[in-house]
């Protein structure tokens, strides 16, 4: 048993603990100086002004997430070029009006849209918003046709869940407890709610989701009767689930229990049964169904088995006109997105449904609403490294022959597309041997031209699945020469459970091991060379870029290291990263403590020693990753460094923003610090054009 009295580290160690209050004048002086320091470098290396006017005519093209349809309707964010953030809007029959719009209530573009949950029938709108990038939401019901204010706004509905009851008058909801000092670690609770009614006659649902630093996600059956409650501690891969009856005739049953170590997801169908997508330790994912009237294991039946060679994201239920329901089912292999047609009762393969090209598959959506009658197909969103997030829809009246149909929102992304980037996908060899893949994007150039400026990017934690997304940035580095590439490393789910159980807790190494045998494989190949090598990573990826970079520092010319964990000695103490212990480790046990220290970006700086460029970037109000972290690396590699004008240490300090998304312009202006300062090291001085 480890005290939380017991030291957490020797002074000699962390010279730069007093880093962590941002209010000490020490603190704030030292930020001060290293802002002045940062501005000055811009000022006497690069103009900004053109890089960002591209990246922000990038950044405003049309994009639409995946819908939630509801009755009919399609709820989803569109972002047209005028959009300084995305627009919550609802489509139907081709006449799309904004719901909510952030910039209506907050011109200054400081105001973020969180989440939001359209009522069964689709009349209401439960959004989440917060301000200032604090992500600290609070929740407000509003009415589909008007925007008026129908109920709220609720306090503490960070990171809320919520499920409407069939009827729109009540829904279930997550809520932070909020103890008397605000404090954004308060347990969240489950709270049964009716629209209008004071927040405090709201109906808490007891034992057993009272539990501390647990996240809860809600489902409600079509008919209402039962609320599947999904559970996660902290950032655990491990979740449980529990069918609770909203008539409180029975207990709530237990259906997962998390210590079965499964990582799953549940929603229910409109044929009345709870699919549940499921992958154990090592698994990649089967698609099990049950009677919730009779949650037994002897209703339970697997739908679809496991596909070794791909995992399995999410499927979806559809009862075609001839009778006939086939499961759309959308997997991932080798980081890249397939969307196949199978049978509804056997599983059987049926069908691929094309897709516009090599890319990543944001959703798939069908109608929600409980109706009887069938339905004909589903909508996809779709988007890859030089088309916007888009929505298509395909029609599965003929199951073996889907095709696409119109595409939801306006403008036509998918035009867009430049016939001359090119995206290949290829793996390379880790330290270990262990296949790694990679994706990389570039304009084919016909005849080698030799090494290229190349960017290499990574996340590599928590069991995230990296595909080719839309980037101004990846478009900007491309058209102008150079190439953008994404290492699947471990630590992500691109291969399943077992490919993020390979690169977590005392394996996170194998993380940082896999994104330097990427940069050693990009130059050994003659794709890029280490004075032409760049590095970008953001929060784990971050944390992984920022140690690889020390461990490896003649395979990089410069790196970007957005709001990066870099004190792995104390990151449990430092905004919320005691979510990350299932992640990481606890650094007050001293055997995970050592293999903490081993990849800590902070701890593995060595005095004279140099490192490559490196811009450290965080939001100034991110409670998700403490800016502590970059201000501690940012000191001690000045500290230890002779501070080489070549190869700088900055760190810039976004005022009023968070770990999520900014407006288009400040985003732009951002983006264009980071990309800049990439640019300008590798000599790629036409960027902007």
């Amino acid at each position: 048993m480890i005290s939380d009295q017991e030291p957490r580290a020797d002074p000699a160690e962390d010279p730069f603990q007093f880093l962590e209050n941002e209010q000490a004048p020490a603190t704030v002086a030292w930020s001060r100086e290293q802002q002045r320091r940062t501005d000055d470098w811009y000022a006497r290396h690069l103009r900004l002004e053109d890089l960002t006017t591209t990246l922000e005519r990038l950044t405003r093209a049309d994009a639409s997430s995946p819908p939630k349809r509801r009755a009919g309707l399609s709820f989803y964010l569109r972002k047209s070029p005028s959009d300084e953030r995305q627009v919550l809007v609802v489509d139907s029959e081709n006449n799309t009006v904004p719901v909510y719009d952030p910039a209506v209530e907050d011109p200054s573009g400081n105001t973020s849209l969180d989440g939001w949950f359209p009522s069964y029938e689709g009349d209401k709108v439960a959004i989440l918003t917060s301000a200032g990038g604090t992500e600290d939401s609070q929740l407000t019901v509003i009415a589909t046709d008007s925007g008026q204010i129908l109920d709220g706004p609720i306090p503490g509905a960070r990171a809320a869940a919520l499920a409407w009851m069939p009827g729109g008058r009540e829904f279930f909801y997550t809520r932070r407890m909020l103890p008397p000092d605000g404090d954004v670690a308060g347990p969240r609770v489950i709270l049964r709610h009716r629209v209008g009614m004071a927040p405090d006659t709201d109906v808490l649902l007891g034992d057993p989701f009272t539990q501390p630093n647990t996240y809860y996600g809600l489902q409600t059956s079509p008919d209402g009767r039962w609320l599947a409650v999904g559970t996660r501690r902290g950032s655990s891969p491990a979740k449980g689930l529990w069918l609770v009856d909203t008539t409180g005739e029975s207990h709530p049953v237990q259906l997962i229990d998390e210590d079965q170590n499964c990582d799953m997801a549940a929603w229910f169908e409109r044929d009345g049964r709870l699919y549940m997508r499921m992958a154990g330790a090592g698994e990649r994912g089967r698609l099990v169904a049950v009677d919730p009237a009779v949650p037994g294991n002897s209703t339970r039946h697997e739908v679809l088995a496991e596909d070794p060679a791909a995992t399995l994201k999410a499927a979806r239920r559809i009862e075609t006109p001839g009778g006939h329901p086939v499961l759309v089912v959308h997997k991932v292999q080798d980081g890249l997105s397939t969307v196949a047609v199978h049978d509804a009762g056997n599983g059987k393969f049926i069908a691929s449904v094309p897709l516009p090209g090599t890319g990543n598959i944001t959703g798939i959506s069908v109608d929600d609403h409980p109706r009887q009658e069938p339905l004909t197909g589903f909508w996809v969103g779709y988007a890859d490294f030089v088309t916007p997030p888009c929505v298509l829809y395909y029609d599965v009246s003929t199951p073996e022959r889907p095709s696409r149909g119109r595409k939801l929102g306006r403008g036509s992304a998918l035009g867009a597309r430049s016939t001359r980037i090119v995206t290949r996908r290829t793996e390379y060899p880790s330290h270990d041997g262990t296949s790694v893949g990679l994706v990389m994007a570039y304009q084919d150039c016909g005849a080698d031209p030799g090494p290229r400026p190349l960017l290499l990017t990574a996340y590599g934690g928590y069991g995230s699945v990296m595909t080719p997304g839309y980037s101004a940035m990846a478009t900007a580095w491309v058209n102008a020469g150079g190439i953008w590439a994404y290492a699947a490393v471990r630590g992500g789910g691109e291969k399943g459970r077992a490919w993020h159980d390979a690169g977590r807790l005392d394996k996170k190494i194998n993380a940082i091991e896999d994104f330097n045998a990427a940069a050693r494989y990009l130059s050994d190949t003659g794709w890029t060379s280490p004075r032409l090598l760049c590095a970008l990573g953001s929060s784990n990826g971050g944390m992984v870029v920022s140690s690889a970079i020390l461990r490896q520092p003649h395979l990089y010319r410069a790196a970007v290291c957005i709001a990066p964990l870099t004190d792995m000695m104390r990151y449990d103490a430092l905004a919320l990263g005691a979510n990350g212990l299932t992640e990481y480790g606890d650094p007050r046990n001293p055997e995970e403590r050592s293999w903490m220290r081993e990849y800590s970006p902070y701890h593995n700086v060595r005095d004279g020693s140099e490192s490559p460029a490196l811009l450290l970037s965080v939001g100034a109000a991110d409670t998700r990753v403490d800016p502590a972290h970059a201000r501690k690396l940012c000191a001690r590699l000045q500290a230890a460094s002779t501070g080489q004008d070549d190869s700088p240490v900055l760190i810039h300090v976004e005022e009023r923003a968070g770990h999520g998304i900014l407006s288009v312009s400040r985003g732009a202006a951002l983006a264009a610090r980071h990309l800049g300062f990439l640019a300008s090291l590798v000599g790629m001085h036409r960027i902007a054009e």
